[in-house]
């Protein structure tokens, strides 16, 4: 039995991000994000380009960040009203794991996690991620085109997430090396 609900809300195509105006996009999100005192972090592909090369992978399909306690419908709106449009809502049970939206042509991912036991959890249609709650215990800054984001050690949180991460790789679009845990369930209503 499948517990989750994946919704595609618009047509969108997983496009290099190339010379599209990540970083302004980025800016805008996050600032959308932080004026509603919503705890969030940058993440994978996002946090490695700006730490490991000081910007945006060309190469990746997105932006990613991470939020906890945070409220679905009131991100889902003020990103709209912020100029997003959602294309993507993915729940588990009923509680919301990730929502993408897209403006000038560039996708904006936002992973809803949960606190359960040691970790904060997360679930997609490719399984688990469950990122060991001490390492966003305290979070810091990094700073990217004159702009302060939030975000947890970049080298321990990229080690435990790439690995081998110093080093670019020419396709990251592979998720099977991800850190996750393949149970079958987790039940979120009883955290």
């Amino acid at each position: 039995m499948k517990n989750y609900s994946l919704i595609e809300h618009l047509d969108y195509a997983m496009e290099p991000l190339g010379d599209k105006p990540a970083g302004r996009i980025l800016r805008e999100g996050v600032e959308t994000i932080e004026e509603a005192k919503i705890r969030y972090w940058l993440t994978a592909g996002t946090l490695l380009g700006i730490y490991r090369d000081g910007g945006i992978i060309k190469e990746d399909t997105d932006l990613d960040i991470d939020v906890i306690e945070a409220n679905p419908e009131m991100v889902e709106e003020i990103m709209k009203d912020a100029g997003f449009e959602l294309i993507r809502s993915l729940d588990y049970q009923e509680f919301a794991q990730q929502r993408a939206f897209i403006k000038d042509d560039v996708i904006f991912d936002i992973y809803f996690y949960q606190l359960h036991n040691e970790f904060y959890v997360n679930f997609n249609e490719h399984g688990w991620i469950r990122k060991p709650a001490e390492m966003f215990s305290y979070l810091g800054i990094i700073e990217f085109e004159k702009k302060q984001y939030t975000c947890p050690d970049p080298a321990v949180y990229l080690k435990w997430h790439y690995g081998d991460w110093d080093i670019p790789q020419r396709d990251s679009g592979d998720w099977s090396g991800m850190k996750r845990s393949h149970e079958n369930s987790i039940d979120l209503r009883n955290i």
